[in-house]
């Protein structure tokens, strides 16, 4: 009996020792929990976004309604607008304007007529960045628009009429309205570019396309046109502007570099 035993015990310590042998590399087992652990923390930072803040404000100037008003007799208009920026992702906006409508000429019956609308306008809104992970100065934008405007206008109306050469020696039967305290609402889609092209200075297409709500005007008042919208010409109109902007930049280094 104790010889089978020892027997044995050396069949034990055989195998042992060839295992040993057969696989001298071999590790002991390691968790491997930790570098798990690791990775997920690395992952927790990544996915740390950086906090909304007020990283530059911005003006912009309306270069296309100067120009055209230069060109054209027919309207005169300047818009000013001025933006807080939000860590070029969301840009805060207000736009004030002046604009005119002058219209005159002859009727198909040979009527003359002169049209004028003037008034200022106002709008408030928001823009979203959709290039704002790819670019820390230029702009791809959408945005909405609330837009009002207050204004007067006054028609001049000359009708040819026989009875008035007649009896005054003049052919023109003259008519003048004169409409004053005239509101109107609307809403605006806005989407286009904004391209850095010096230190502080951008350049902007944008492309609206606007709503009317409402306006205000008494029932015997026909409305034509409305400063900051347009021509009434169905209930939607399109336009396109052009800005230049300087933008001012409140990031801390540049806050650091204004103070010392």
């Amino acid at each position: 009996m104790t010889g089978n035993f020892f027997r044995l015990l050396g069949l034990i310590t055989l195998f042992s020792s060839l295992s040993f042998l057969a696989f001298p590399n071999t590790k002991p087992f390691q968790p491997s929990f930790s570098v798990s652990l690791l990775s997920d923390s690395s992952s927790v930072k990544e996915k740390i976004k950086t906090p909304i803040r007020i990283s530059g404000a911005r003006l912009n100037i309306g270069v296309a309604e100067p120009i055209l008003s230069l060109i054209s007799t027919d309207s005169i208009s300047y818009e000013f607008g001025a933006e807080i920026l939000l860590n070029n992702i969301f840009f805060i906006s207000t736009e004030i304007g002046y604009k005119g409508f002058f219209r005159n000429g002859r009727d198909r019956d040979q009527s003359v007529f002169f049209f004028r609308s003037s008034g200022n306008y106002q709008r408030v809104g928001v823009d979203y960045n959709i290039l704002h992970k790819k670019t820390l100065v230029d702009a791809y934008f959408i945005g909405l628009r609330y837009g009002w405007s207050k204004f007067d206008q006054s028609v001049f109306y000359g009708v040819e009429d026989l009875y008035w050469t007649l009896t005054e020696g003049n052919s023109l039967r003259i008519q003048r309205f004169n409409d004053t305290d005239l509101k109107a609402h609307w809403t605006e889609i806005t989407t286009g570019f904004r391209v850095h092209i010096i230190k502080g200075l951008y350049v902007s297409s944008i492309l609206r396309v606007k709503r009317l709500l409402n306006f205000d005007a008494p029932d015997n008042v026909s409305v034509a046109a409305i400063p900051g919208y347009g021509f009434l010409k169905g209930n939607s109109q399109f336009q396109i502007n052009l800005q230049v902007s300087y933008k001012f930049d409140f990031s801390k280094k540049r806050f650091n570099k204004l103070i010392k």
